[in-house]
């Protein structure tokens, strides 16, 4: 008892000598005073700027606040061509930020017009164009409407001579064409009645517009306040007897580039018209796309059977639309209607419809066929 009693007192004895030698280690405060106690630290007032840098205690720093935004959502949208080609640059693959539209690539495609692109590839499937946002995955097909050539006639003035040249061509060949009317001049002395006009278009030919009393377009003295009396006259009176297509024009004479006034007086027609024939000297065919306003068309009066012809043959090549001009006073023989016979007969071997201006509008329009 009395040995484990000496242990435990010398135990402490150690202990307490330790802990005054650790203390005498310890260094003195100033000039071996204690030390002082710190003064308590003051926390700075910070905010940011309307530049998004910190402002510390009212004082701008180099130090710009950074938001931590998620990385955008991307969508990848594929095109189906179904046949077609992309323009040169453009992928068949595009990766898309969630909620943005796209500029949607043209491709082409030989003997077709592109109708647009498609969420899918029946007829109940939506279209979908370059405004509409992109919030998924998706595959966009290509819509295509199939064409080829064809040809249009078209009949200028209306004069009265058409019930006996054309209108016997028409029954024979069982077709239909457009006449272009001098509206001031129906039911005139050698120009078609209203009567008349009505019966032939019940038959299925078309009235268009050639304005009220025929100012040559491309003339300088026909100013553009000239052409927009002649433009509102030549309508009215085709609505008021529920005549024609209001919306088509023929111009008299024709407007070309190189006109005065020329872009003043498109500007007009297209307020008053959807789509206008003229005569250009530098282009016969009218292609897909074409300009609705500058439809060309080929003066059947002057050229030669074989002229026709060949601008046939271009028409197929190109999948183009031929537009036939002539004016029944000038078909005044029996060589000048057998040669109108002739280039029917070879647009039905050649099996090339002859559509009237309305119906082949609709061919070639980029809607795609139920």
């Amino acid at each position: 008892m009395l040995f484990y009693l000496k242990k435990v007192l010398s135990c402490i004895f150690v202990c307490t000598l330790s802990l005054l030698i650790f203390a005498c280690q310890v260094p003195a405060g100033l000039n071996g005073t204690n030390g002082i106690d710190g003064v308590a630290g003051i926390s700075p007032e910070i905010s940011i700027n309307e530049e998004r840098y910190r402002v510390i205690n009212g004082v701008k720093s180099e130090y710009q606040a950074i938001a931590s935004t998620p990385a955008p959502i991307k969508n990848a949208v594929f095109f189906e061509l179904n046949g077609g080609i992309m323009p040169d640059g453009s992928s068949n693959m595009l990766n898309v930020e969630n909620g943005s539209t796209i500029v949607l690539p043209i491709p082409t495609k030989p003997h077709f017009i592109f109708c647009g692109w498609f969420s899918g590839q029946t007829i109940n499937d939506a279209q979908f164009s370059n405004i509409t946002p992109v919030s998924r995955d998706m595959v966009l097909y290509a819509r295509w409407k199939k064409i080829g050539p064809s040809v249009t006639f078209i009949d200028d003035d209306g004069s009265s001579v058409f019930l006996s040249t054309w209108k016997l061509i028409l029954d024979e060949k069982n077709i239909n064409i457009g006449l272009a009317v001098i509206t001031g001049r129906v039911g005139t002395t050698n120009n078609l009645s209203l009567f008349e006009l009505t019966q032939l278009q019940a038959e299925g030919n078309e009235i268009y517009s050639h304005t009220y009393s025929h100012p040559a377009v491309y003339l300088e003295s026909t100013t553009v306040e000239i052409l927009e009396q002649q433009y509102q006259l030549s309508r009215e009176w085709l609505s008021l007897n529920r005549l024609g297509f209001i919306n088509i024009l023929v111009y008299p004479g024709g407007l070309a580039e190189n006109n005065p006034e020329y872009a003043e007086k498109l500007t007009i027609t297209k307020q008053y018209f959807d789509y206008a024939v003229t005569i250009n000297s530098k282009k016969f065919i009218n292609v897909y796309p074409f300009d609705p306003w500058m439809l060309a068309r080929v003066n059947g009066d002057t050229l030669s059977l074989v002229e026709i012809q060949y601008f046939i043959d271009s028409a197929i090549s190109l999948d183009g639309w031929l537009i036939i001009l002539t004016h029944s006073v000038n078909i005044n023989s029996v060589n000048q209607i057998q040669k109108l016979k002739d280039v029917i007969d070879y647009c039905f071997e050649n099996q090339v419809p002859i559509l009237p201006l309305s119906e082949a509008i609709t061919y070639y329009s980029p809607v795609p066929e139920d």
